[in-house]
């Protein structure tokens, strides 16, 4: 019997997190089809996949990637794998660490690309 710590919580409850364990009867693929069935594995294992899947697709966007790419991109993709998507779209990069900074630091960063583009126009 394979025990395994786990934890969750929830925004919706402030404070409460819960902490115990899980038993797995034995962490093989074999035990785990013999205890659940091979169905229920399967289903598990694919609910998993797509879970994963949405992730990478949500990252895929967030980088700029097409619907094309995206799609490239999955049908060479294999669960449990790093995928590299490239590099982030600058912009994007830039206007998400914007929207984080203070309103002090948002005027300071627009003042200094304005001086930017201004030596960069007069260069």
């Amino acid at each position: 019997m394979a025990s395994k710590k786990i934890s969750a919580k929830t925004s919706k409850v402030a404070d409460r997190i819960f902490e115990g364990t899980i038993d797995l009867h034995d962490e093989t693929l074999a035990s785990m089809v013999g205890w659940l069935g091979e169905e229920v594995v399967k289903s598990n294992a694919c609910a998993d996949m797509t879970i994963a899947a949405q992730s990478l697709i949500r990252s895929a966007i967030e980088k700029g990637k097409t619907d094309k790419e995206i799609q490239s991109i999955l049908d060479i993709w294999k669960p449990g794998t790093k995928t590299y998507l490239g590099p982030a779209d600058p912009v994007e990069s830039v206007l998400k660490k914007f929207n984080t900074m203070t309103p002090e630091e948002q005027t300071a960063f627009q003042q200094e690309l304005l001086k930017r583009l201004k030596a960069a126009k007069s260069a």
